[in-house]
């Protein structure tokens, strides 16, 4: 998907609310740089993931750089 403000983005990109009541998708940098005026929202889809060793869930780039590891 891809920001509105700057045509980049990912697939967890944010649904934002601006002042005047309309709907955006937009990247984390143009959200932080923006972030006084914008609401995050929920967006037309859901995006979490889930540990399958632990089952806690969360943003998935939280989850993105993690690796199982065999070492129990």
């Amino acid at each position: 998907m891809a920001c509105e403000l700057c045509g980049g983005g990912d697939a967890w990109i944010k649904t934002c609310l601006t002042p005047e009541g309309s709907r955006l998708l937009v990247c984390d940098p143009c959200h932080s740089e923006h972030a006084d005026v914008l609401t995050i929202v929920p967006g037309r889809l859901v995006v979490t993931a889930r540990c399958d060793a632990c089952g806690v869930y969360g943003n998935p780039r939280e989850f993105s750089e993690l690796r199982l590891s065999t070492n129990r």
